[in-house]
C-alpha cells in the first residue's frame, strides 16, 4: 500500500497539484479559485487572515479568500 504524502511534503512543493490529496494543505479562494495555504491548518497558532476585520461574502462553500482577494474585498467597504 502506498502511503499518502505527508502535508509537510505537498507545503515544500509550493503548489496543488489538484489531485484531491488526503493531506492537502491548500485551500481553494471562494473568490478566484486561487489556491492558498491556510496558516492554521498547517500548525500555526493562528491565520494570516486573523489581521483583516471579519468579511461577509455569499456562498455556500468555503468562506476563506486568498489574500489578494481578502484586500479587494476590504477596500470595497
Amino acid at each position: 500500500m502506498i502511503e499518502p504524502l505527508s502535508k509537510e511534503f505537498l507545503l515544500a512543493r509550493g503548489y496543488c497539484c489538484e489531485s484531491n490529496c488526503v493531506n492537502c494543505p491548500y485551500r481553494k479562494c471562494s473568490k478566484c479559485n486561487g489556491m492558498f495555504t491556510c496558516d492554521i491548518e498547517i500548525g500555526k497558532d493562528k491565520c494570516w487572515c486573523m489581521e483583516y476585520e471579519p468579511v461577509t461574502i455569499n456562498t455556500d462553500e468555503d468562506k476563506c479568500m486568498c489574500s489578494r482577494c481578502l484586500q479587494e474585498q476590504l477596500t470595497k467597504k
